[in-house]
């Protein structure tokens, strides 16, 4: 498959590498559209991520092939990726955390992410996009759940007050 493989500072080129295989657990998903974040463009510009990753962590596509022991995931799902990558077994993961994960990270920074024609994901770091959404918008869907977390998190109410620090997704996503 092609993939746009991050070679170091200011440095992409486009690879064939093979195919991966889902295992046990895992779903192949074929990316349709993976979003360009700002911090894909700054570790672009700056060289923070390591060398011979797939960048790519705002993912949208169809399940293509389930691992064993999968059974939500059919092919053809149209679905949407949570990039976080967690252990399950650490004190956060065990309570609710797993954002936090103290052995995860996230696709397209240290993991291979969705700069590929495929990727291969753990089942319950997808979510069903409903037919009704265009397929260009399941790359937002990581970004939505972060604003409406960070609400909820801070208490904010009808009648609370507060600043949005720069307009980029992120605070049009907070402001809506």
């Amino acid at each position: 498959m092609k993939a746009a493989m991050y070679q170091g500072k200011k440095k992409i080129k486009i690879v064939d590498i093979p195919k991966p295989t889902p295992k046990k657990g895992e779903v192949l998903v074929q990316v349709k559209y993976t979003g360009i974040c700002g911090s894909d463009l700054e570790g672009y510009k700056t060289g923070l991520y390591p060398d011979n990753v797939i960048m790519g962590h705002e993912i949208m596509g169809y399940v293509s092939e389930s691992g064993l022991g999968v059974n939500k995931w059919k092919n053809g799902d149209r679905v949407a990726v949570n990039p976080g990558i967690s252990c399950g077994k650490c004190y956060y993961c065990q309570n609710g955390q797993d954002n936090l994960c103290s052995h995860g990270g996230s696709l397209g920074f240290g993991q291979n992410g969705g700069f590929a024609e495929y990727i291969v994901i753990k089942e319950e770091n997808l979510s069903k996009i409903p037919n009704d959404i265009p397929d260009k918008y399941g790359t937002v869907f990581d970004q939505i759940a972060t604003a409406i977390l960070a609400l909820r998190e801070s208490n904010f109410t009808s009648e609370s007050y507060s600043v949005i620090l720069g307009c980029g997704t992120m605070g049009l996503f907070l402001l809506q």
